[in-house]
C-alpha cells in the first residue's frame, strides 16, 4: 500500500499547498474587498456567485466526477473523454444562459447586480472548460499542476483587483478582473493538459459517445445538482428574503466556513480516484483506506471546527472589520458544520461504488428540509436562520451516511471514535475559555492553546492506533529519503 499511500499524500499535499496558498492570498484580498465594498456590496458579490453557481451546475452536470472515475480506471480514454465532455459543456452553456436570462428578467434584483451576474456567468463558462483539464489530470492522479495553476490564477486576480481598489475602481471593474484571471488560467491549463496527454480535439467528438457520456453522467449530475443546491440555496434565499447587507453578512460567514473546510475537500479530491481504483478489484484495500481516511477526517474536523468557532468573533473583527461582527453567530454555526468533515469520505465512497442514486435521493431530502427550514428561519433570524437551516439537515445526513457506509463495508460503527473526539473537544473548549479569563484572549487561545490540548488528548485516549503511527512513518519515509537525496546532491 506504500506506493498508493504516498501518491495519496503527495496529491493531497499538492492540492492542499495550492489551495492554502490561494486562501492565504485571498485572505488579504478579502480584508481589503470587504472593507472597500461594505456588507451590502459584498452581498451583491455573494448573491451573484450563488446565482451563477446554481446555473452552471447544469453545465458541469456531473461530467467531471464521471471523467475522473473512468480515467482513473483506464488512462487511455482521457483524450476521448476530454473532447466529448468539452463539446457537451459548450452546448449546455448555451441552454443555461437562456435560462439565466429568463430568471434575471423576472427578478427584482438591481441593474448593477444583474450586470455582475452576467460577468460571473462568463467567468463560470471559462472555468467550466478549465475543469475538463483538471478532471483529466485528477483522473491521472497528477494534481500538482492544476493546484499550481489555481494558485497562479488567484494570485493574478488578487494582484489586479488590489490595484483596481487602490485606483478606486467600481465593483463591476473588480468583477471583470476575475474573468481576465480565469482566461489566463484557461490558456495555461491548455498547455499543461496537452503536455500530460490530456487533449481535446473536435475530430474525437462523436455524437453517440457524447450522448453515452451524458447518460452515464446523470447519476453524478443529480448529486452535483443537489449538493450545489444545498450549498448555495441559503445565500440565494437570503438575497431574496432579506437586504443585501444581511446577504453580505451571511456570505462572509460562508467564506469563513469554506476556509475551515478546505482541508476536508482536499482529502476528498485525493481519495476519489483511489477509491475508484480499489473498487474494481481490491475490496479489502477499499475497506482499509476508507476506514483510515474516515478516522482522520473525524479527528481533523472536530478539532479544526471547534478552534475556528472559538476564534470566530475576534477573527471577524480582525480580518473583515467591525461591520461584520454581527455575522459571528452565523459563522459559528456554519463552522461547527465542518466537524462533519468525514462526510466527504462517505460521499467519495458512495460515488465510486455505484451508489450515486441513493446518495442523490437522500441529499434531495436534505435540500427539501433545508429550504423549508430556511424559508421559516431566515425572515426571523436572518443570517443565523440560514446557517441553522444548513446545519440541521447536514447533521442528520452525517449520521445516516456514516451508518450506511460502515454497514456496506461491514465495519463497526465508530461510536467510540466520536466519543473520544468529543472529550478532546470539551477539554479544548475549557482550556481556551480558561486562558481567555487569564487575559490571553479567545483568538490567541484558540490558535495557540486549544489545538495542543486537543491533540494531546486525542493521543492520550489512544484514538490513533499503532497501525496509524506505522502508516504515518511509512508515508514519511520516502519523503525523508528524497530530502536526504537532495541534500546529498548539494
Amino acid at each position: 500500500m506504500s506506493g498508493t499511500v504516498y501518491r495519496l499524500v503527495r496529491n493531497s499535499s499538492a492540492v492542499s499547498a495550492g489551495q492554502m496558498g490561494s486562501r492565504l492570498i485571498s485572505v488579504v484580498y478579502g480584508i481589503v474587498l470587504s472593507r472597500y465594498l461594505g456588507a451590502a456590496g459584498f452581498g451583491n458579490i455573494g448573491a451573484a456567485i450563488a446565482i451563477t453557481a446554481l446555473a452552471y451546475v447544469f453545465v458541469d452536470f456531473g461530467l467531471a466526477p464521471l471523467m475522473i472515475r473512468d480515467v482513473a480506471r483506464d488512462h487511455d480514454v482521457v483524450d476521448r473523454y476530454a473532447s466529448n465532455v468539452t463539446g457537451l459543456k459548450l452546448l449546455l452553456m448555451v441552454l443555461v444562459n437562456v435560462g439565466l436570462a429568463v430568471f434575471l428578467g423576472v427578478s427584482t434584483y438591481s441593474a448593477e447586480l444583474k450586470v455582475i451576474v452576467w460577468i460571473y456567468s462568463l467567468n463560470c463558462a471559462l472555468s467550466a472548460i478549465v475543469g475538463v483539464g483538471e478532471a483529466g489530470l485528477q483522473g491521472l492522479e497528477e494534481m500538482h499542476m492544476p493546484a499550481l495553476l489555481q494558485l497562479g490564477r488567484n494570485s493574478l486576480n488578487v494582484a489586479l483587483s488590489l490595484t483596481a481598489i487602490a485606483m478606486h475602481a467600481g465593483i463591476v471593474v473588480i468583477v471583470w478582473i476575475s474573468v481576465v484571471a480565469t482566461a489566463v488560467q484557461l490558456v495555461a491549463m491548455g498547455v499543461v493538459a496537452a503536455r500530460n496527454s490530456v487533449r481535446a480535439s473536435p475530430n474525437l467528438v462523436k455524437l453517440p459517445v457524447a450522448l453515452g457520456l451524458f447518460k452515464e453522467s446523470l447519476p453524478f449530475a443529480a448529486f452535483v445538482l443537489i449538493s450545489t443546491l444545498y450549498g448555495q440555496t441559503a445565500v440565494l434565499m437570503v438575497s431574496l428574503l432579506m437586504s443585501m447587507r444581511e446577504t453580505g453578512l451571511y456570505a462572509a460567514a460562508v467564506n469563513v466556513s469554506g476556509l475551515v473546510g478546505m482541508l476536508s475537500g482536499v482529502f476528498a479530491q485525493a481519495v476519489f480516484p483511489v477509491f475508484s481504483r480499489y473498487h474494481v478489484g481490491r475490496p479489502e484495500m477499499l475497506r482499509l483506506s476508507y476506514e483510515k481516511m474516515f478516522k482522520y477526517m473525524v479527528i481533523l474536523g472536530f478539532g479544526l471546527s471547534t478552534a475556528a468557532a472559538l476564534a470566530a468573533k475576534d477573527a471577524l473583527r480582525l480580518v473583515l472589520g467591525a461591520e461584520y461582527v454581527p455575522a459571528a453567530a452565523a459563522t459559528i454555526v456554519l463552522v461547527l458544520s465542518q466537524a462533519l468533515a468525514a462526510n466527504y469520505i462517505n460521499g467519495a465512497l458512495l460515488n465510486t461504488t455505484g451508489r450515486q442514486r441513493l446518495f442523490t435521493i437522500s441529499y434531495a431530502v436534505a435540500v427539501v428540509i433545508q429550504v423549508g427550514m430556511s424559508w421559516w428561519l431566515i425572515p426571523r433570524y436572518g443570517a443565523v436562520g440560514a446557517a441553522l437551516g444548513f446545519l440541521i439537515p447536514a447533521a442528520l445526513g452525517y449520521v445516516y451516511y456514516t451508518v450506511l457506509c460502515h454497514s456496506f463495508l461491514k465495519l463497526p460503527l465508530p461510536w467510540l471514535l466520536h466519543v473520544k473526539c468529543l472529550l478532546a473537544v470539551g477539554l479544548m473548549v475549557l482550556s481556551v475559555l480558561g486562558t481567555a479569563r487569564l487575559g490571553l484572549g479567545m483568538l490567541a487561545g484558540a490558535i495557540l492553546v486549544g489545538p495542543l490540548i486537543y491533540g494531546a488528548t486525542v493521543l492520550a485516549l489512544h484514538t490513533l492506533s499503532r497501525d496509524d503511527r506505522a502508516l504515518a512513518l511509512e508515508v514519511l519515509r520516502p519523503i525523508w529519503a528524497r530530502i536526504a537525496a537532495a541534500r546529498g546532491q548539494q
